[in-house]
């Protein structure tokens, strides 16, 4: 019976021991997993604000060299002569009532941008356009115009690979991929607004855009295990402390258990000493 209650005793310590030591472990991992999460999350919001201001910058900017080319005198010239330094940024067209009649990078022209131009009355525009109807040719276009005897807009249009190659939107390690979406279009075209990874939206307060950061799943991955590693040592300390503080209330009530036990057990009990004293027979 006794070995019986030993192995009971033992088995029971065993139990509490590996509680002790597997708790806390489970419960920091579980909380560093949470808080990697959130890190991620800051860190998309960060990038995802970063690019939003990128890209406001340059849609101000072909805004505001539009609306150089409308006020201007010398329409065509102008375009010809003054923007040509940034012709691998950009094009810019010239319409008069809805047709193309010159370009900063071919001169005079003619075509027809009514398709364009009817849907986007405004004077102030900036979306995404498929050229020739292509989706693969999608492009951002900032668009001005003005009303009057001869109605006249600009188009910058972006040359299809600049968000990648000059704005970098898609050289971070980190990130899965970034989209933006104008309306109901988005660019690049293969991407998709429905992410199956942790991300951040960011809206344009200006131009009310949408641009949409993936965290990529090798990034997820290193980070939450670097976290869950940093985090180990504290889960370990908090172990330890535990089990130190066990042993010491239990050293504290040891004399009293003991005191119990033996009551229980009957192995204390009463004895009557007499007393005597030395001028007293008795």
């Amino acid at each position: 019976m006794k070995d019986y209650d030993s192995k009971t005793i033992a088995s029971h310590s065993t139990l509490t021991l590996i509680a002790i030591l597997v708790v806390p472990i489970v419960i920091v991992l579980a909380a560093s997993v949470y808080y990697a999460c959130q890190g991620i999350k800051q860190n998309l919001a960060t990038y995802a604000q970063s690019y939003v201001v990128r890209l406001d910058e340059m849609i101000f900017e072909l805004h505001r060299e539009n609306l150089g080319v409308l006020k201007g005198e010398q329409g065509c010239g102008r375009l010809e002569q003054e923007q040509l330094f940034e012709s691998q940024f950009r094009e810019l067209i010239l319409a008069q009532n809805q047709i193309a009649i010159c370009s900063s990078r071919r001169g005079q022209i003619s075509y027809d941008l009514s398709s364009l131009v009817e849907n986007h009355t405004g004077s102030r525009t900036t979306l995404l356009y498929d050229i020739n109807n292509d989706p693969q040719q999608r492009t951002l276009i900032v668009m001005n115009g003005k009303s009057g005897k001869t109605d006249t807009h600009v188009l910058a249009i972006v040359d299809k690979g600049y968000l990648i190659d000059r704005l970098g939107l898609f050289s971070n390690s980190k990130l899965k991929a970034v989209t933006v979406q104008f309306g109901d279009k988005v660019y690049p075209v293969e991407n998709s607004m429905q992410p199956d990874t942790l991300y951040y939206i960011q809206t344009s307060k200006h131009y009310g855009y949408q641009l949409l950061v993936q965290a990529s799943s090798e990034y997820i991955k290193s980070h939450t295990i670097y976290t869950a590693l940093t985090s180990l040592p504290f889960s370990i300390f908090v172990s330890v402390m535990i089990l130190l503080s066990g042993k010491f209330l239990k050293h504290r009530d040891s004399l009293a258990d003991d005191l119990k036990k033996g009551i229980g057990r009957g192995e204390l009990f009463l004895v009557y000493q007499p007393s005597f004293t030395e001028t007293r027979d008795r």
